[in-house]
């Protein structure tokens, strides 16, 4: 019987302990709720303040700064020395060009054919046909630019952007 009079004080106890704790618990999550709406009620309103500022800054740093100085054009070299020189180089990448694309056919050639002969002229036919398109490319370009410069050597205009 001891038993049953010590659990029915227990229970009684905690009853009443565990709504003590529930309601000051309560209390507490309410005050600290406060707490947080006043505080990010006031950051929300100085945050408000200060848009007029930001959107002073953001518009100042989004005008374009003048930069100062003199807008220098290089002489326009003679037609003839620039058409030796955009021939030699159309003819230089032409070259790489063909020797990348020759090994790299040669290279899928030979996996794809195991009796393929890197050794023979019938196999490097095409590489030497793609040499010598790029050699003709470059001199086309050459006579090309001497016969019909850019507008702008003609018409002693600013030469075109990027050139």
């Amino acid at each position: 019987m001891s038993d049953n009079v010590v659990d029915i004080i227990a229970r009684n106890v905690i009853e009443k302990v565990g709504d003590e704790i529930e309601a000051r618990t309560q209390a507490a999550v309410q005050a600290v709720s406060e707490r947080v709406q006043i505080e990010a009620q006031r950051r929300i309103d100085a945050a408000v303040a200060d848009i007029p500022t930001i959107a002073i800054r953001a518009a100042q740093q989004a005008v374009p700064v003048p930069v100062t100085g003199e807008l220098v054009l290089d002489e326009q070299p003679d037609a003839k020395s620039d058409a030796r020189d955009r021939a030699w180089r159309t003819l230089v990448q032409g070259f790489v060009v063909t020797v990348v694309l020759a090994v790299i056919t040669a290279f899928v050639t030979a996996v794809a054919a195991p009796d393929f002969d890197l050794l023979t002229w019938d196999s490097w036919k095409a590489a030497a046909t793609a040499g010598g398109t790029a050699a003709v490319m470059a001199v086309a370009a050459y006579i090309q630019r001497l016969v019909s410069p850019p507008k702008a050597e003609r018409s002693g205009g600013l030469p075109p952007v990027g050139r």
